[in-house]
């Protein structure tokens, strides 16, 4: 009879070992990218402020924003586009098909140098540096060391991209602007208009009473044919985010950024495992009774 009891504890706790396992642990799962123009943040990866040493990479050191990064699979029912942004409306035209990989830049601007926070005219600029041998921040805020200009310090490859600001009120607040390296110099210099017949788009949030906000997503997928021509990602790459307000610039450069898509978060950003305290209750018992029954058959043997 005590053998019975001791293979049906065996067997028992064998199964809901299983079972805890998986219900139990905090394990990496799918997380859609809030697209909202900066609302909010959930599925995105906080990279720092522009004025973090090891971030800022030249021009004024005033203008200070934050910045977020994101890269998943489309998929047009886990990322819809909430919060009525301004820009663009919605990811219907060319590109952003479910499974297309997407690289999302995030910036709010917390103080625009004069205590304000004001994006409404201004023309942000996102440099590619997709094989991470440019683009590099300052030793410090202040040094003369950055590397941003892309009229020095890109190559074949690389892109520009600009949001409108100031043209067109049909496009304002919308990617307008792209420029590739061919070689030998930026060119190219094609103009987008927030055309939903781009792997680009763009989502805005102006607020009179807090900061401002945009999110700039690209199609990695869709950017690869033409007219874009531009490689698929293959290793992490360096980035120069440059918001100018008024007379002045500043220019900050993420380095290293990850290409993995985001089925689940970011490295950065993914969950460790750990058992919750339901499980390890539930797994404090079953070893209890397990202990239990093997005394007593050992001490009736």
């Amino acid at each position: 009879m005590m053998q019975n009891y001791l293979s049906m504890y065996k067997n028992l706790f064998g199964s809901l070992v299983v079972v805890l396992i998986t219900l139990s642990f905090g394990v990496p799962s799918v997380t859609a990218q809030d697209i909202n123009g900066g609302l909010s943040w959930n599925g995105w990866s906080a990279q720092g402020n522009s004025l973090d040493d090891g971030i800022w990479g030249s021009d004024a050191t005033t203008i200070d924003y934050d910045l977020y990064y994101t890269v998943f699979e489309f998929d047009s029912t886990n990322n819809p586009v909430t919060g009525a942004p301004l820009g663009n409306s919605d990811f219907s035209g060319d590109g952003f098909a479910d499974g297309n990989l997407i690289v999302g830049i995030g910036v709010v601007l917390n103080d625009d140098g004069s205590g304000g926070s004001d994006l409404s005219t201004e023309v942000p600029t996102l440099k590619f540096d997709l094989n991470a041998n440019g683009y590099q921040p300052a030793t410090s805020l202040g040094d003369s060391d950055g590397q941003t200009s892309s009229g020095t310090f890109s190559d074949q490859g690389d892109f520009n991209l600009q949001i409108n600001g100031v043209q067109n009120v049909d496009d304002i607040h919308r990617p307008s602007f792209f420029a590739r390296h061919d070689g030998a110099s930026i060119v190219d210099f094609t103009q987008v208009l927030g055309s939903t017949n781009s792997p680009f788009r763009g989502f805005y949030q102006l607020d009179d009473t807090g900061p401002d906000s945009f999110q700039l997503f690209i199609d990695f997928t869709e950017i690869q044919s033409a007219p874009w021509s531009i490689a698929a990602l293959s290793v992490p790459y360096n980035l120069t985010v440059a918001v100018p307000v008024a007379a002045d610039i500043t220019q900050a450069v993420l380095t290293d950024l990850p290409i993995t898509p985001a089925g689940s978060p970011l490295p950065e950003a993914r969950t460790v495992p750990t058992l919750s305290p339901i499980g390890l209750a539930f797994l404090a018992v079953l070893m209890m009774g397990l202990a239990f029954v093997s005394h007593r058959r050992f001490a009736k043997g």
